[in-house]
């Protein structure tokens, strides 16, 4: 599977305001976005649990 990887620099305060940490921020950014691409109609749900890495069936 191809990926497209995006990178990028989030203040401290930030991340500490939205609750991210080290271990948790690329999780919790994908969940995020795929949040968003859904709610816009972007992706399907199948698609956003896909992103998102969760299971539809938990």
């Amino acid at each position: 599977m191809n990926a497209l990887h995006i990178e990028f620099d989030l203040p401290s305060l930030l991340a500490t305001q939205a609750g991210f940490n080290s271990e948790n921020a690329t999780a919790e950014v994908r969940r995020m976005l795929a949040l968003f691409l859904y709610e816009h109609q972007r992706l399907s749900l199948g698609k956003a649990l896909e992103m998102a890495e969760i299971s539809y069936w938990v």
